[in-house]
Order: C-alpha cells, then sequence, then structure tokens
C-alpha cells in the first residue's frame, strides 16, 4: 500500500523474479482515483485530483518478459488531504 499526505511523493517498483529479460510493464487504474504518472516503467507514483476528503485508487502491474509470459501484482494507493484545501494535482 502506498499513502500520499499532501504533496508528499512514494514510488513503487516491480520487480520480476525469473523469467528472460527485457520486461515490460503496464500500470493501470483498477478502480478509484488516481492514475500512473510512468504507466511502462517499472517504477511508477501516482496522481490524483485531491479533495477535503481521503481518496483511495487500486492498480494494477503486468509485467511481460520477452518470450510473452506475464505476470500481474495489484497494489492499492491512500490519497490524504490534510491541509483542508480543495482540488490541486497531488502526485502519489
Amino acid at each position: 500500500m502506498i499513502e500520499e499526505e499532501d504533496g508528499n511523493t512514494s514510488t513503487t517498483t516491480a520487480t520480476p523474479v525469473g523469467g528472460l529479460s527485457p520486461y515490460t510493464y503496464a500500470w493501470t487504474r483498477l478502480s478509484g482515483e488516481g492514475s500512473p504518472n510512468s504507466p511502462t516503467m517499472a517504477t511508477t507514483n501516482f496522481g490524483a485530483t485531491i479533495f477535503p476528503v481521503t481518496e483511495f485508487g487500486f492498480f494494477r502491474v503486468t509485467v511481460t518478459d520477452s518470450v510473452g509470459q506475464t505476470a500481474t501484482a495489484t497494489v492499492s494507493a491512500t490519497f490524504r488531504n490534510l491541509g483542508g484545501g480543495g482540488g490541486g494535482e497531488i502526485p502519489a
């Protein structure tokens, strides 16, 4: 799980084990708020438009190796606006 508060940035990295390199990466939103800022890289962070509430997002990364074998993992992100203001892009 990734937690973001008032513009702080955390990253998450998909680390393949096994398979044959090179690998490709595809980050997608499953539900909730936010979007991956680097959707085709191993390491990404997430951005969301924050209102005066806590928002959640669920994301999947699909890793494909050089012979077409795939593996997936799911990540959840929590976006918090501690300042009480509304709106604005907050990198997660």
